[in-house]
């Protein structure tokens, strides 16, 4: 069942419904909120879309990397389970 949260970003209040776990949603929360306003202190003033943009990019970019490494672990342990069992 979805429940309704308030979260703040960049100042700006939201209320957001979700099924998430609300430590999740808030840590994601205050990580987004975090980049956004080093990136926004970089850029010059009005420029809060170009640095949601690049905000969206990194984590994206995050995520790509984390699911890759991920693959590879799952793959390694395949072949040592595979090893193992060759050895049993």
């Amino acid at each position: 069942m979805q429940k309704q949260l308030k979260i703040t970003i960049n100042g700006k209040h939201y209320a957001i419904a979700t099924d998430e776990d609300d430590n999740d949603v808030y840590y994601a929360a205050q990580l987004v909120d975090s980049l956004l306003k080093s990136k926004t202190e970089k850029l010059p003033a009005g420029s809060e879309d170009k640095a949601a943009l690049i905000v969206a990019l990194q984590l994206a970019t995050d995520l790509s990397k984390a699911q890759r490494e991920l693959k590879s672990v799952e793959q390694k342990a395949e072949q040592l389970l595979m090893l193992l069992g060759k050895e049993a």
